[in-house]
């Protein structure tokens, strides 16, 4: 099995979120680090590194906080760069 590319954007996308709201409810920068240094990355690169190993199932701690980020269009991502 390949790499699910879906997959991957939504770790993505629940990092960014992850972060945002624990910025906004005050965690420490440390405590933000250490989960994502300590658990999501180490998960997300065994997983690239083998897709078909075990950690097909592995869950991010951020799984779930993607709906914390805000969806723009990549056209309005663009319109703010220029």
């Amino acid at each position: 099995m390949a790499i699910d590319i879906d997959k991957c954007d939504e770790w993505l996308d629940g990092i960014a979120g992850f972060i945002m709201w624990n910025k906004a409810h005050g965690t420490s920068t440390e405590e933000i680090l250490a989960t994502l240094i300590y658990h999501d990355l180490p998960g997300i690169l065994r997983y690239l590194n083998q897709p078909d190993g075990s950690e097909t199932f592995f869950s991010p701690r951020s799984s779930g906080y993607a709906k914390y980020t805000v969806n723009q269009s990549k056209k309005e991502l663009h319109r703010k760069d220029a």
